[in-house]
């Protein structure tokens, strides 16, 4: 395999991807040369440049190094007068800087650039600038210079295709702490040939000690590592590369680290309701790392709502070094628990035994009885925690969880306060908020434009709507349970007319005529719509809108549903028609079209439908473009009022129309045409008899 069988972006950030995972190991382990150049000689940056290098160390990888020396005024001084040379002050610098570091990652890494110093797969250089009168630069004047600022690398194959990178690298930033952000480049590709050459001739400049620029402002003398600082390293180097082990360990943001010390302060306790994209999973994981701290001894229990979200816990969990075990399709799952819980209490293993569980599994009495009877803490993540208040899962929530933790975008249940007020006591209450308007501020997110559609039922529907509202608001009035069983079996039918009413596939269709290179898209409908949305989509003209479907029994194979997601990223399919199962924890960052047809009018539902359009997605579309924004098309029906209603229907049926606006103001209140959105919600107030400006 080599460099143009990869898969890569063009450019990266440490907000959005996990730099190393997706660029530098992925680029190093096919590398046979790595050039770099930029960054001051200090310990910790010189230990940066081994970020990654673990496969590159092992496959015998060949680097050149170039650092940029930097003196105080006191150094300068001593230069400039002619008391000590740069070599001297370097070594003395070095070896201070050197003895005063604690952290283990810089240790490592320096020991790593130490063997291949000492068995000769690198080379290092250091650039000392000086004015045209020969001076030495302090820093302010060197804060001018490129090279000062961002650093510059060149990777080669062993077929000599070449990718390079340039921009900030391990960049300190106020919000996000460590921080990354690099363009990168391609030989072989002949629209950024020209940019690789750029950058190889970058290094070359420093590495051979010529001008900066064709004014010759600054001179650039390069000089190679001083031999005391050689020696020193050397002398640090592992008596073979098997003993060099590098792993990055993952850094969490301050707001992340904000949560879980709100979390730690109550109890350990707590919800997180933290918008999509800004790490619930990763924030959770730091939580469990605060408990290794206190005693690794303790098992941990991942319950989600889906298989999919199962694996991609499992795959999370092992980037922090992390094994997991899944229960779905193990017959044996019980066991396994009642052997994990036997290690941890023996104390078998130094560090969680981590379970990962559907919620189905979860609340069963043969898995609450386990945990109930277990005698070692257990901590409880519950993703997507809005699942676990339901009435048929709620037998799992048993007091022997010590540690329990609530993750979601907003927790409250529809339509059911005890669930809700169920899941605020026995998790503690919210401890950490991440607002959606926060994500796309902080940019997180991508902005939206959002298009609420109006339309009507026909005359069937409406004779069948109105029939079911009377019911209703009959049954409402009933006592017991029999009314309460009725109430919700005319609920249910009425929300079925509205999600399959007629008039929405017109609404589709002449959207989809109007935007006929519609691309990236995701498509909510319900069954009984799918079909017809899908004979729109391959009737559009001039040519088909490729689409597949994805429900909840097409396709069977979980990995075949995450093929199609693969290859709609690809660009192989323009749209992809679903119905609620793609609604939670799916990243499809790539989507940046959504129309909504079908909805269960639960605003929970709808924030997890945007979410899934709003990721980042930091490369480039086939047609070279960039996803700047997302657009999200809501279809709704607005059901007329009718003379004939009672009192009691048309209290109900205003209420269920406050509910549908409020859900309308949230999404269009940050959204990016925020003001055409509210004067259409204005005019749907008006139509209603509600005062435009009444807060709903």
């Amino acid at each position: 395999m080599n460099f143009s069988e990869l898969d890569l972006e063009g450019e990266y950030d440490s907000i959005s991807h996990d730099v190393y995972n997706d660029f530098f190991n992925k680029v190093l382990s096919l590398s046979k040369q790595y050039a770099r150049v930029g960054g001051i000689f200090t310990s910790r940056n010189f230990a940066a440049c081994a970020d990654g290098l673990q496969n590159f160390i092992q496959n015998d990888g060949r680097m050149k190094l170039v650092l940029t020396s930097c003196f105080n005024d006191e150094d300068i001084n001593a230069i400039n007068t002619g008391i000590k040379n740069p070599e001297e002050i370097l070594t003395e610098n070095w070896i201070k800087d050197f003895s005063e570091i604690k952290d283990k990652f810089v240790l490592d890494h320096t020991k790593a650039l130490a063997w291949m110093l000492a068995n000769e797969y690198l080379e290092i250089k250091v650039v000392l600038l000086a004015d045209h009168t020969g001076k030495i630069l302090d820093s302010n004047q060197m804060e001018k210079i490129n090279l000062f600022k961002r650093k510059t690398g060149i990777f080669w194959d062993s077929q000599y295709n070449a990718i390079t990178f340039s921009g900030n690298i391990d960049f300190d930033d106020k919000l996000f702490g460590e921080y990354y952000y690099f363009r990168v480049y391609r030989s072989w590709d002949e629209s950024e040939k020209k940019w690789v050459d750029k950058d190889y001739e970058e290094f070359q400049k420093y590495w051979e000690g010529k001008p900066i620029d064709d004014q010759g402002e600054y001179v650039v003398k390069t000089i190679p590592l001083p031999v005391a600082i050689k020696e020193n390293l050397i002398r640090m180097s592992p008596a073979s590369k098997s003993e060099i082990k590098l792993q990055k360990k993952l850094k969490l943001h301050p707001y992340q680290e904000t949560a879980i010390r709100n979390w730690i302060n109550n109890d350990k306790k707590g919800i997180f309701e933290m918008a999509t994209g800004t790490g619930k999973t990763f924030t959770a994981i730091g939580c469990i790392e605060e408990l290794v701290k206190l005693d690794p001894h303790f098992m941990v229990i991942v319950v989600c709502p889906y298989d999919n979200l199962m694996r991609q816990w499992s795959e999370e969990l092992k980037r922090w070094e992390y094994d997991s075990t899944i229960t779905a399709k193990d017959q044996k799952w019980s066991q396994k628990i009642r052997d994990s819980i036997s290690v941890l209490e023996q104390k078998a293993v130094p560090k969680p035994i981590i379970i990962i569980t559907s919620y189905a599994t979860f609340s069963t009495d043969k898995f609450t009885e386990i945990m109930q009877r277990s005698k070692i803490p257990v901590m409880l993540i519950a993703d997507e925690v809005h699942n676990a208040g339901a009435a048929e899962t709620r037998n799992g929530l048993v007091d022997n969880y010590s540690y329990r933790l609530g993750l979601s975008a907003t927790f409250e249940r529809y339509f059911d306060e005890e669930g809700t007020n169920l899941l605020e006591g026995y998790f503690g209450g919210t401890v950490f908020e991440y607002s959606l308007k926060e994500a796309i501020e902080k940019h997180f997110l991508v902005p939206y434009y959002y298009y609420p559609i109006y339309t009507d039922l026909t005359p069937e529907e409406t004779i069948q709507y109105r029939l079911e509202t009377a019911k209703i608001a009959r049954y409402s009035n009933m006592e017991g349970p029999e009314g309460k069983k009725l109430t919700e079996l005319a609920l249910q039918k009425r929300a079925r007319i509205i999600r399959d009413a007629e008039n929405k596939l017109l609404i589709f269709e002449d959207l989809i005529k109007s935007k006929p290179h519609l691309k990236y898209t995701l498509v909510y409908c319900s069954e009984n719509q799918m079909q017809e949305v899908k004979e729109i989509l391959n009737n559009t003209k001039p040519k088909p809108i490729i689409n597949r479907q994805i429900t909840f029994d097409n396709p069977k194979d979980p990995k075949d549903r995450m093929q199609i997601l693969k290859e709609f990223a690809a660009d192989k399919y323009q749209a992809i028609v679903a119905n609620k199962v793609l609604d939670e924890g799916v990243d499809i960052p790539e989507a940046k079209n959504c129309i909504v047809l079908a909805s269960t009018g639960n605003p929970k539902q709808f924030i997890q439908r945007r979410g899934r359009v709003l990721r980042r997605f930091n490369g480039r579309y086939s047609d070279g473009s960039k996803k700047e924004f997302a657009t999200i098309y809501d279809v709704l029906i607005v059901p007329e009022l009718s003379e004939n209603y009672s009192q009691d229907e048309l209290k109900f049926e205003k209420s269920i129309i406050r509910s549908q606006i409020r859900r309308q103001e949230t999404m269009a209140s940050i959204a990016i045409n925020s003001d055409e959105c509210m004067a259409e919600i204005r005019k749907l107030k008006k139509r209603f008899g509600i005062s435009p400006d009444e807060k709903i």
